[in-house]
């Protein structure tokens, strides 16, 4: 299955009220190339948060995220079947950002 990597943004923006009452920010990048195995990401900021969740046409995925304050971090791989699981991804951003709830089978470390 090859993804359709520029339907990202749109998922995103789908989940604008939760972004909202986040104060959280989106910056998208294009579909890259990326030598034969086609990508995309895009970036999230709130005054406590960083991320990135990257795509890649072969359906792996990555939850990269770190809360400022204490320099935790939560990372997550996926491999996803088809474009519809992108949401299993976006819930669980939400559930980690708003409720602190850590992704099943998500690595999680702290910086010193």
């Amino acid at each position: 299955m090859t993804f359709d990597l520029t339907t990202l943004a749109d998922r995103i923006r789908k989940h604008e009220a939760e972004w909202a009452s986040l104060v959280l920010n989106w910056t998208y990048r294009e579909v890259s190339p990326n030598y034969g195995k086609p990508t995309t990401s895009a970036r999230f900021e709130s005054i406590s948060w960083l991320g990135e969740i990257s795509i890649w046409a072969t359906g792996e995925t990555e939850l990269e995220t770190f809360r400022t304050g204490d320099s935790y971090g939560v990372n997550k791989l996926y491999d996803l079947i088809d474009e519809a699981q992108v949401e299993e991804v976006l819930t669980d951003l939400i559930g980690l950002l708003r409720d602190g709830v850590v992704p099943l089978d998500a690595f999680t470390y702290s910086l010193p």
